[in-house]
């Protein structure tokens, strides 16, 4: 026997399967569009329902953003490589935020940290990564 509820919302189901279908076809199309961004866009939320929390620090007018996880231990800063992004390490930084501090930073010009002025080089990177351990208080 139908509850109340039910015969009050006959069509609540359908319209739940329908809401549901109509999301996996946005992101179907999302992916086909955008498949990188769109895979992005998935770990990134992975990360936050983690609990990784996601920051940025202002270094000289540029914006660097980083993940950061755990909140005891000695810092580990975990480095991408030439046009990759800190998504790169989504299933190492829970891993490691258990015993240590871990940060994961966008690069300049990489993810969502904007190009700095002086352009996208090693010695670039090396510079901001540098005002990025400064602007942390972390000492190497």
């Amino acid at each position: 026997m139908p509850s109340a509820r039910e015969k009050a919302f006959p069509f609540f189901p359908a319209l739940l399967v329908l809401a549901a279908a109509g999301g996996l076809a946005v992101l179907a199309v999302r992916f086909y569009r955008r498949p990188w961004e769109t895979v992005l866009a998935v770990i990134r939320g992975g990360l936050l329902l983690a609990g990784i929390r996601e920051e940025a620090c202002n270094l000289d007018g540029v914006a660097m953003h980083y993940y950061c996880a755990g909140r005891r231990g000695t810092p580990i800063v975990l480095i991408h490589g030439l046009g990759s992004s800190a998504e790169t390490w989504a299933a190492l930084i829970p891993l490691l935020s258990r015993e240590y501090l871990v940060y994961a930073p966008d690069m300049p010009g990489f993810g969502k940290t904007p190009l700095a002025p002086e352009g996208a080089t090693i010695g670039t990177h090396v510079l901001y990564l540098q005002r990025f351990l400064d602007a942390l208080a972390i000492h190497v």
